[in-house]
């Protein structure tokens, strides 16, 4: 599927690389997701449009994540194993602080591209 398997995923192999986990495939080196909650489109007036969906295309650094601190050394995610009922029963807790925000730069969008596309209501 993929046509440079080095540019995959850190961690992964080519098509066993997690961004290919459930693609459509692949075209002009860009892998295809299919999404089921592409929001509807928003006239000027602020109103919704059933009738269109907009679909963001995002590049290298579209998105910035940040984690709060550190639970432990070197790690932001505080994991908690307990037994219940006797020790039968095993209960995880993961817990971390964290975000994600759309890059701008400039007042501009960076690294994404929204298409507004038709759409029939099912």
């Amino acid at each position: 599927m993929a046509r440079h398997p080095e540019a995959a995923l850190a961690g992964g192999s080519g098509s066993k690389s997690p961004i290919y986990t459930g693609a459509l495939g692949e075209y002009n080196g860009v892998v295809l997701h299919k999404w089921n909650r592409i929001p509807v489109g928003i006239s000027n007036a602020g109103a919704a449009q059933t009738s269109t969906r907009r679909a963001v295309f995002c590049g290298a650094q579209a998105a910035a994540v940040g984690f709060g601190r550190e639970f432990s050394k070197g790690s932001h995610y505080k994991w908690i194993e307990e037994l219940f009922d006797y020790e039968r029963e095993l209960g995880v807790s993961a817990q971390t602080v964290w975000g994600i925000k759309k890059s701008v730069f400039n007042s501009k969008d960076f690294a994404a591209i929204v298409a507004t596309t038709f759409a029939v209501a099912h």
